[in-house]
């Protein structure tokens, strides 16, 4: 027998569920919007526990502050977002893709220094 109290938890519950599901969606939705477009996207997959990732985060701020709007920046999560990092197989962090037009058009593992970054998004563009 379920008391009031009980259907207010499996209310909470349920709600919590639906939310993520519904924000994983629409997260999904923007990130492939994002990726189709004719701008280049730098997508970072990292961990928070991973040393060489946080080497990453000022190169890519440098990055992004340089290039404004020529290029997009997107860091996702591998832990937060297993999916993800599945679909794109990612086994090792950091991994940079950077994708135009949907298409992946460059990919590697490691530190990338800024200037190579801003080379490789040239071509690219």
């Amino acid at each position: 027998m379920c008391t009031t109290a009980d259907l207010g938890i499996h209310s909470e519950i349920k709600f919590n569920y639906l939310y993520h599901q519904l924000l994983k969606l629409v997260m999904s939705k923007t990130f492939n919007e994002i990726i189709n477009s004719d701008t280049p996207t730098l997508v970072d997959f990292f961990a928070e526990w991973c040393g060489p990732c946080k080497m990453m985060k000022p190169i890519l701020s440098d990055f992004k502050n340089e290039l404004k709007d020529a290029a997009n920046v997107i860091k996702i999560d591998i832990d937060k977002n297993p999916s993800a990092a599945s679909k794109y197989q990612i086994q090792s962090v950091p991994t940079l893709l950077i994708f135009k037009n949907g298409e992946i058009k460059w990919r590697q593992s490691g530190v990338v220094p800024a200037h190579t970054l801003k080379e490789i998004i040239k071509k690219i563009a």
